[in-house]
């Protein structure tokens, strides 16, 4: 047999999937001529093995026998990525094309890289490039459809997706990911078209069903969106995202049964609290009876006034309860009876035989809309801060006086749906014998000095949530977004107004004006995402009905 027909039988048995005994044919054939190119088809079947060392080795021996070997070079740059040696890969990549720049692979390969890298700018000019070169590149579009989702640049990034979809017409994956574009951009309905189409080509696939429930969600269709992060979890059982959804759906209409217990979930998310791994057991709801027990805030402010209500229930149990908390909550949680200690958030804690997250609370307690704990108040303020407050304010009782906060921390992921400027507050100016009192923190508070409705500001006086719950207690109504000050108030038995969104907070629930957790609070809802105009007409109407 020639060699020729030697080649020719290695490369069928290569194709065939039958890499050693292409190895043996090449090998013999390398005994009789030291040809680049069989040292590359050498390399290629020890690739295919998976033994990367052996098809690097053949592949350098090729380029030093005929360094403009082009393809060889290409290849390089596969094993050195394929063993994570990426910046060699890029230059041998980027060397192949100087040597031939109307090669498609090339570039296609080096863009990938950079794509890896996060180098999108490069990454592009390589992926079009390639594509001018060979239309037919179909993964191409794809990832250019990627990259401009990354730079923000949605309407390419749909376009590209479009494409693709065009060249891939069964592909799942693209309908999914170009609704997640669709979703990011606003285009709610259409998303929904598309994980729709990814579903009908596969039946089992998780993430669309998730993706679905969530755009179901931004339309309010609550019910369908359940069950379609229960289909994802069915597909999925490890998909963290459609357990925390689930989780809060079900709070938020009132299936606390089902809600709690999907919301221990929240641990396994990636970007959630880290979690503590304290040595000692999580609490489960065994008898304690004599332990001491830590209980830890793990969210924000609003979250552990809201929760510390337990307490009282807990002490029931016979054991010693400290508390780990932010530094902000100190003072005012030392007004709660029951807690032996309290420690601030990273400073070293005393000795403890049990541990359990305040959001973890209702689930052991199996709370739900009946059996939550509602005795008002549960929190106080020391009297003589609150005579302090009195005079600092100069509060006239001849004047119904109000507490304002209108935007919440802008660094939580839902404060955009949940906060508002005060001059949406401006007609509230209007009504007679009203003195109103900011009790804003942070960027948001910079609006009083540019705003037209009259407001005491004093703030900067205040220290802590002990301050804060003395002022509220000199006033006769706090209006509020959804904040830690709404909490607050309602823990201190304060009436609050809460100004809240049409899909709000699980905690607030749907279709009411009233809330189970806070005996004193009305709900205000807003009709429309953003537009809260009609919402504060509502609240001046009903404290105008008041002074008559």
């Amino acid at each position: 047999m020639s060699n020729g027909e030697l080649l020719r039988n290695a490369l069928e048995h290569h194709k065939n999937g039958d890499f050693e005994k292409a190895i043996d044919i090449y090998t013999n054939l390398l005994k009789k001529n030291t040809d680049p190119q069989i040292l590359n088809f050498l390399a290629l079947s020890f690739k295919s093995l998976g033994d990367y060392d052996s098809a690097l080795t053949h592949l350098n021996r090729a380029i030093e026998l005929s360094p403009n070997f082009v393809e060889a070079i290409a290849n390089s740059g596969i094993i050195m990525n394929a063993i994570g040696h990426t910046d060699k890969a890029i230059k041998a990549y980027q060397k192949a094309i100087s040597l031939s720049p109307n090669l498609p692979a090339p570039y296609f390969n080096l863009a990938k890289l950079l794509q890896s890298k996060s180098d999108y700018d490069k990454a592009i000019v390589c992926y079009k490039k390639a594509l001018e070169l060979d239309p037919s590149l179909h993964d191409a579009y794809p990832n250019l459809a990627y990259i401009y989702a990354a730079k923000k640049s949605p309407i390419k990034a749909i376009g590209f997706y479009i494409k693709a979809i065009e060249l891939l017409p069964t592909n799942a994956e693209l309908y999914n990911n170009l609704g997640v574009v669709l979703f990011d951009n606003g285009n709610i309905n259409e998303s929904i078209e598309c994980y729709r189409k990814a579903i009908e080509i596969d039946p089992n696939y998780a993430s669309a069903y998730y993706n679905l429930g969530n755009s179901l969600r931004a339309i309010k269709d609550i019910e369908e969106a359940i069950e379609c992060y229960k289909h994802a979890i069915t597909n999925d059982n490890s998909l963290s995202y459609a357990h925390w959804n689930l989780a809060i759906l079900l709070l938020l209409t009132g299936r606390f049964d089902e809600g709690w217990k999907e919301y221990e979930w929240r641990w396994e998310l990636k970007d959630y609290i880290t979690n503590r791994n304290f040595i000692q057991p999580l609490w489960d709801g065994r008898d304690i009876k004599g332990q001491t027990i830590l209980l830890h805030a793990e969210q924000g402010l609003g979250d552990a006034i809201q929760f510390i209500r337990y307490i009282p229930s807990i002490a029931e149990k016979g054991v010693r309860i400290i508390i780990e908390c932010q530094k902000e909550l100190v003072s005012l949680f030392s007004s709660s009876e029951n807690i032996e200690s309290i420690t601030v958030q990273g400073e070293r804690l005393p000795p403890f035989d049990i541990h359990c997250p305040f959001l973890t609370i209702p689930y052991i307690f199996k709370t739900t809309n009946e059996n939550i704990p509602t005795k008002v108040p549960y929190l106080s303020a020391d009297n003589s801060l609150i005579q302090k407050w009195s005079a600092l304010a100069g509060i006239d009782k001849n004047r119904f006086n109000i507490g304002i906060v209108w935007a919440g921390n802008p660094k939580n992921a839902n404060d955009k749906v949940r906060s508002l400027s005060l001059d949406l507050f401006a007609p509230l100016s209007e009504l007679k014998n009203i003195q109103f009192y900011s009790l804003q923190k942070g960027e948001a508070s910079a609006q009083i000095n540019t705003r037209s409705l009259a407001i005491k500001d004093l703030t900067s006086e205040i220290q802590d949530f002990s301050d804060t719950a003395a002022l509220i207690m000199n006033l006769d109504l706090i209006i509020s977004v959804d904040t830690a000050v709404a909490h607050l108030a309602g823990a201190l038995a304060k009436p609050v107004w809460l100004l809240i969104p049409p899909i709000p907070d699980w905690r607030w629930q749907l279709n009411k004006d009233d809330s189970p957790w806070y005996p004193t609070m009305k709900l205000f809802r807003g009709y429309k995402e953003g537009e809260w105009a009609d919402v504060v007409e509502k609240i001046k109407n009903e404290l105008s009905s008041r002074q008559k």
